[in-house]
């Protein structure tokens, strides 16, 4: 049940979405993502650390600016 809210809550979201990830988040979540959102995209920093947007910034920075409205 918990899992049908999230991806009709998903589908409705209408603005550019980033999902920035330390490592793979695994097979499939790509095309499920893209499947709920199409707008989404998703990077990974290939980091060890939880928060890898604070260890590049200016990665993460350049990846907002891009992000399509």
């Amino acid at each position: 049940m918990f899992q049908l809210e999230v991806e009709s809550a998903a589908r409705e979201v209408r603005v550019p979405y980033l999902a920035v990830f330390s490592r793979s988040p695994g097979s499939g979540h790509d095309e499920l993502l893209k499947t709920l959102m199409p707008q989404a995209r998703s990077e990974i920093y290939q980091s060890k650390d939880h928060f890898p947007y604070l260890i590049d910034v200016p990665r993460f920075t350049r990846s907002i600016r891009t992000l399509e409205m």
